[in-house]
Formats: structure tokens, sequence, C-alpha cells
């Protein structure tokens, strides 16, 4: 399990061992807003497990409305989309052939959602690419 936190981590791992009490988890540290932080877990799941069966890509940044729709955007894209794409990137070569990747993704990337006319049109833009 891939988390922020270890703290948190850990409390979510014993909260999933109380349901499974046979679940074999590990809680490694992944912090997706840094490059060094994405190569160390990879370097640490190619060592230790050497191949993946599934990566489930769920992590995820809401707006804050406290910055600017500059920062806003950039922030968001940055995790929400480059960072998820650097990760498995970098951990594909460690799937195996029968293997899995999922994403998964939250209400709260409903355009709808979005008040700001400029951002929903930053968001639709159909030129907006990797």
């Amino acid at each position: 399990m891939a988390v922020r936190s270890i703290e948190r981590g850990i409390a979510a791992k014993n909260e999933i061992l109380k349901v499974h009490p046979a679940a074999q988890l590990d809680v490694v540290e992944l912090d997706l807003d840094s490059s060094a932080s994405i190569d160390a877990f990879v370097a640490q799941i190619a060592k230790k497990y050497g191949k993946v069966d599934i990566l489930f890509n769920n992590s995820g940044r809401a707006t804050s409305t406290s910055k600017d729709e500059q920062e806003v955007i950039k922030e968001i894209f940055s995790l929400n989309f480059y960072k998820t794409v650097e990760l498995s990137e970098k951990i594909l070569p460690l799937i195996r052939p029968s293997g899995k990747v999922i994403f998964v993704g939250s209400s709260i990337g409903r355009l709808n959602l979005i008040k700001s006319k400029s951002l929903l049109a930053r968001y639709t833009n159909p030129n907006i690419t990797k």
C-alpha cells in the first residue's frame, strides 16, 4: 500500500487486518509530488517484489479556493495527471504480462462542479495533451 503518511498508512492497514486478518499488506511511503519519492518507491518495489500484479492509481487533489486560478490548474494537473503518469511509466516495466493498471477518479472531477468559466474553458480545451 503506497501512502504519503506512514502513520496513516499503518492505521489503514490495521483497519483492513481487522476485517481480513489473513491479508498480507506492506505500507510503503510515496509522495507523488516528488519525483525522487517516485523513484525511491519504484526501486523499493523492484527490489522487494520484482514484479507487480496490479497498479491501482487512486490519488487525487481537489481545487483550493485560496489560490489563484493558474496555481489551481498547475497543482491539480501536476498530481492528478502528470505525476500519476510519471509513476505509471516508471513502474510499467515491473507490471507482469498478465498484470493490470487501474485508474480511479472521483466525482470531484466532474466538470459541472467548476464554477469559473475561464477554468472550465481550460479544462475542456480539446488541445490539452501531455
